[in-house]
């Protein structure tokens, strides 16, 4: 019965659900990005598998699927894609040595057919350290030039403080919409 009232009034008020997978290789702020968006601080331990949380933003709720970035895991991130809006990529830009890593694991997602419609968002997370990328550099090094066929940007984020996420998650907000709304379009 609540999920009948709740469609009534995300009907009536505007109210939209969309799913938004966290990516990113491990130890990026994955986790500490999404504590940060449900308004939760503390410490936290590599993610094992993923972590789901809703997320209000607006007259948004986003339903952030927090999956992890280890290596040996990666490969299940396809098992989450299907009717994704949007992607946040997240990128230590401090962690110079896995750049390449990113970038690759990044560009392979940009592939997938499950996510075609989903807008990427990235975050070049540590802003606050030594030693930090700019966004400029980052943008060059993950070739992000090179995704024509998606809407994107990249911000400068510090997951630990929030510093730069509601900027982020408002492009994010503006600029996605529910894969079913693409999906109708290509019908009509």
């Amino acid at each position: 019965m609540g999920s009948f009232f709740s469609k009534l009034f995300g009907a009536a008020f505007g109210s939209q659900q969309l799913r938004v997978l966290l990516l990113g290789l491990d130890n990026a702020g994955k986790t500490t990005t999404l504590l940060q968006m449900i308004g939760k601080q503390g410490e936290t331990v590599p993610t094992i598998g993923f972590s789901v949380e809703k997320v209000k933003f607006g007259n948004l709720e986003f339903v952030v699927w927090d999956v992890a970035g280890q290596e040996r895991l990666r490969p299940f991130w396809r098992h989450y894609y299907r009717g994704t809006s949007g992607v946040i990529f997240i990128v230590d830009s401090t962690d110079k040595d896995r750049m390449a890593v990113a970038k690759k694991e990044l560009h392979g997602i940009l592939k997938e057919e499950e996510l075609k419609y989903a807008t990427l968002l990235i975050l070049a997370n540590k802003m606050d350290l030594k030693g930090a990328m700019k966004t400029d550099e980052m943008s060059k090094e993950l070739e992000l030039e090179k995704i024509t066929t998606k809407k994107h940007n990249i911000f400068p984020t510090v997951a630990k403080t929030g510093q730069g996420l509601k900027e982020a998650i408002t492009w994010l907000s503006e600029n996605m919409k529910p894969v079913s709304s693409y999906q109708n379009e290509a019908k009509g």
